[in-house]
């Protein structure tokens, strides 16, 4: 594994095989879940082929199976230099598991249908959002089956393409600085704007070429979340322990990183999450600005690589909400979140409104991004409950007006939450609320956020505010406002994924709601919940060059209570900091 300059890199070449496999939560975790995965590139095949996963609680007994329940998913984009050609995506599948039982460790395959007459297979695909009953069938009689694809090379000779990339011994390729710079010569601020993304054009990115293709069939296996309202028993706790051995004490651990892409730092992070929590977690939060892509769709492939090399995200579920620079809209074209929404299946409130960018033609400042843009549901923004918590996650770049879908959503998403049942309620978004370092202040989005979402953070009593989009780390006292409350939310900023952190500091003396910031080092954050009243927040610091043997914990801890108010029992978040300094050096 190593790295490449900017341009000089190419997606792994797997002929057409399936890979790519990461998993989402459904609507109720505890029972559904859907997997996704990747297959032949949208260019080359006249029809698409039809995915479905294989289940069981037993790797040797895959007995139930699951068809796509929608047509795959592809796009096409025109990337920033010409001479790579028009991108067409692979086919994205997206399979949802359902009828499932609660904190079960399950195995399963992916497969391929083979591609007999995939016309009539495409007429009797129902449409987006229709469900189908499971079908329970003898792992024999599956491989049985002429329609589906046990072997590897059944997509040989597909995406034969050369890839030459010349690099140094570190991984790094020799390509000149001002090669990876888009040109343009246009009267519109274009080249101002391409000169802002050099930065991220020049970056060296994971280079996927190294690593062989993952096995296409691979057994993998996840475990369901613990009904709703309860913690479950603990994460891959081995069943029929012998007497006398200590027993964990079971809890909900969930980890959070922001702004992760796929460069050097990236690379720290996942390595010490594999590592030291890979067991422990049941999901993984991701507040936005997923793959950095700068403006080149190729990347999109080079990101999945990359998380397939980690083998993490095909075993624990991954939640993502949209950052800017996940809008990737193309120089030529006014497409917007293609990549977003095509590549990843949340649990939707209903199918996307996705409509296109209205503004001037050439590069959009991803950096100063329009506001809003026209973007509702789907992955937009959607909610899950998980045991004794309630995520929501929101799209900062779509409208969040009283008026719009977003903002009526929310309200009634926060009106249904049982306190009684998820007492810890959870809002993930890109962008800070709560903003300490010199960056980002006047982001239109940050604006509407504060002046909308911010009251209903406080009046319905959200525990905890993760975002992103400083590259840095920052966490508040309680806070409602702008003044310190025990009743308000307490707000993390967990941008410090992987992208360069050098955010300079607003102010010297940080402001009175302000807990701890950072700029400095790369990290993520782990938010374990032991009950419906103590929880334990976790900011990791990873540190630089891979060195993990020694690394940093800053602990909050925190709890809710039960408020009293016109004779009805609502839990109000009071985060009580017993270790307000705490900085652990683990080994």
């Amino acid at each position: 594994m190593g790295f490449v300059h900017a341009d000089g890199y190419h997606a792994r070449v797997c002929g057409g095989s399936l890979r790519h496999v990461h998993l989402a939560v459904g609507h109720d975790p505890s029972t559904q879940m859907t997997v996704s995965f990747s297959s032949i590139r949208s260019s080359q095949a006249v029809y698409h082929r039809v995915g479905a996963v294989m289940v069981g609680t037993h790797p040797d007994q895959l007995d139930l199976y699951f068809e796509e329940q929608e047509p795959p998913r592809a796009y096409n984009a025109t990337p920033v230099q010409e001479k790579h050609g028009h991108y067409y995506s692979p086919y994205q599948h997206h399979v949802q598991l359902q009828g499932l039982e609660p904190d079960t460790q399950y195995y399963y395959k992916c497969v391929i249908l083979k591609p007999q007459d995939q016309h009539e297979q495409h007429e009797q695909q129902p449409h987006a959002g229709a469900s189908r009953p499971p079908q329970r069938k003898d792992d024999k009689s599956l491989r049985g089956n002429p329609n589906i694809n046990f072997e590897e090379e059944v997509l040989r000779a597909q995406e034969r393409e050369e890839v030459t990339v010349d690099v140094d011994d570190d991984g790094v390729s020799t390509l000149d600085e001002d090669e990876g710079a888009p040109h343009d010569e246009d009267d519109n601020g274009s080249r101002r704007l391409a000169q802002r993304e050099r930065r991220f054009l020049n970056l060296v990115y994971y280079d996927s070429t190294r690593a062989e293709c993952p096995p296409p069939h691979k057994i993998r296996r996840f475990q369901t979340a613990p009904p709703i309202g309860s913690i479950g028993k603990k994460k891959n706790q081995q069943e029929g322990q012998e007497d006398g051995q200590q027993q964990q004490p079971p809890s909900l651990k969930f980890a959070y990183l922001g702004d992760l892409g796929q460069f050097t730092h990236s690379i720290e992070n996942l390595k010490h999450l594999v590592t030291h929590q890979r067991s422990e977690i049941s999901a993984i939060m991701l507040a936005g600005d997923i793959a950095y892509t700068g403006y080149d769709n190729r990347r999109w492939d080079t990101y999945f690589d990359f998380m397939d090399d980690f083998f993490m995200i095909d075993e624990i579920p991954m939640q993502i909400c949209a950052g800017n620079h996940d809008i990737d809209k193309q120089e030529n074209d006014s497409d917007i979140f293609l990549a977003y929404e095509n590549r990843f299946r949340m649990p939707q409130v209903k199918p996307a409104e996705l409509g296109t960018y209205q503004g001037p033609t050439g590069y959009l400042d991803m950096d100063a991004p329009d506001y809003p843009l026209p973007y509702e549901y789907g992955n937009s923004y959607y909610a899950f409950p998980y045991g004794v918590t309630h995520n929501i996650f929101l799209n900062a770049y779509a409208s969040m007006e009283p008026t719009s879908s977003q903002y009526q959503w929310l309200v009634h998403e926060l009106e249904a939450v049982d306190r009684s049942v998820t007492p810890w309620l959870i809002v993930t978004m890109h962008v800070p609320v709560y903003n300490g370092f010199d960056v980002h202040h006047h982001d239109l989005q940050i604006v509407a956020a504060k002046q909308h979402l911010e009251p209903l953070f406080v009046q319905y009593n959200v525990n905890l505010v993760v975002a992103g989009h400083i590259h840095a780390y920052q966490r508040t006292n309680n806070v409602a406002l702008d003044i310190l409350d025990p009743k308000g939310p307490v707000h993390v900023v967990v941008g410090a994924g992987g992208r360069q952190c050098k955010a300079q500091f607003r102010t010297e003396e940080p402001d009175p709601w302000m807990a701890v910031r950072d700029a400095t080092r790369y990290g993520y954050g782990t938010l374990e919940i032991f009950n419906q009243t103590h929880a334990k927040w976790d900011w990791i610091i990873t540190g630089e060059s891979g060195k993990f043997r020694k690394w940093l914990a800053l602990t909050c801890m925190f709890c809710t209570f039960c408020w009293q108010d016109h004779f009805e029992s609502r839990l109000m978040s009071l985060f009580s900091l017993q270790f307000p300094s705490a900085i652990s050096l683990m080994f």
